[in-house]
């Protein structure tokens, strides 16, 4: 939950800061500028310090703000973010120095690369990982909400209800998210949703959003707009909610649970940690 949180949090942060880096005011002052970039930093070495995988995010997401920021040709504060990453990046290794070796030396890390590397699994690992996806946060009703929300979009644009550029910046936005599932689903050891669960609130978020913006686009008038959304609520409800039954668990997690409720039988002095 910490992890997703700061992902949420650092996404929603880089957008605030690049929306105001990019006023065509200039900007803010030196002290404005210090104290973003340390809440920046504060967050980046928080999220690092929760997880490794926030750096693969990070990455992605670091490169989508300097690329705006050279396209606004604003030179300075690429330098100003690369030394915030950077400084972040020492005290990061400074507070838990064991992170180089356990990524780049130990057997995890070598067995990521080696997985991420390895020819002719990336269309495999990345379906499995998509239906443990899929079953824990929509039950399953993935993809025909998404051919819905294709069929939809095509005829907006169509019938040029909705712009095409608004589509793109969105898409645009949820772009590190997308590359990070693919990633992590090529090299992540096991299909569990725990290894894609920093970013799947992300891409949940696109959904909703691309579903009202389909909404307010549809002219019926502000007296069904309200129902409008009632019903979108009432899908997502539907889709995500379990009634009656316990949400699906890792396979892998529940014969560790049977092994461990079998031993627990079998004596009285046993204590387990899981």
């Amino acid at each position: 939950m910490l992890l997703m949180a700061l992902i949420i949090f650092q996404s929603w942060y880089h957008l605030t800061l690049f929306d105001r880096v990019t006023q065509k005011s200039g900007g803010y002052g030196i002290k404005q500028h210090f104290i973003h970039y340390l809440i920046l930093s504060i967050i980046t070495i928080l999220g690092a310090l929760t997880h490794y995988y926030f750096l693969v995010y990070q990455c992605l997401i670091a490169f989508l703000y300097v690329a705006g920021l050279f396209l606004y040709k604003r030179y300075r504060d690429i330098l100003r973010y690369i030394g915030t990453m950077a400084v972040s990046g020492i005290v990061y290794a400074c507070l838990y120095p064991a992170m180089l070796n356990h990524v780049f030396f130990k057997y995890r890390g070598r067995e990521a690369v080696h997985k991420f590397l390895k020819e002719g699994t990336l269309f495999g690992d990345v379906v499995s990982m998509f239906e443990r996806f899929d079953e824990q946060l929509f039950k399953g009703y993935f993809f025909p909400l998404f051919v819905v929300l294709i069929v939809l979009t095509i005829f907006f644009l169509a019938v040029k209800k909705a712009e095409w550029k608004v589509l793109l910046k969105g898409a645009i936005l949820i772009l590190p998210s997308l590359i990070y599932f693919f990633g992590i689903s090529k090299a992540s050891p096991y299909v569990a949703i725990r290894y894609i669960s920093p970013v799947a609130p992300l891409m949940f978020a696109a959904v909703v959003v691309w579903m009202k913006y389909l909404i307010t686009k549809v002219k019926m008038g502000a007296v069904w707009q309200t129902p409008g959304c009632a019903l979108l609520c009432l899908i997502l409800f539907f889709t995500t909610f379990y009634f009656f039954q316990n949400p699906v668990k890792s396979e892998d997690f529940a014969k560790k649970k049977e092994a461990m409720d079998d031993m627990i039988k079998e004596t009285d002095y046993c204590v387990i940690l899981y």
